[in-house]
């Protein structure tokens, strides 16, 4: 499961076909409105947008030992 605006990734893309994962986002807008005497609602709304997003692994720096 990931967070409602976010995503953990467990592995980079370097391992995989064409080096990038595929990112797609979805909004969802319930919109309501009133002016000029008027009144009304846009409900679900969607915005998707997709992008290809490169994830790479930094290793950590130990040192010293113990």
């Amino acid at each position: 499961m990931s967070p409602d605006c976010g995503y953990t990734y467990r592995h980079r893309s370097l391992d995989t076909p064409g080096g990038r994962f595929t990112v797609t986002a979805t909004v969802r807008w319930d919109v309501t409105w009133a002016g000029a005497g008027q009144a009304g609602a846009f409900p679900g709304l969607t915005t998707v947008s997709t992008t290809q997003a490169r994830v790479i692994d930094v290793p950590a720096l130990t040192t010293g030992g113990g």
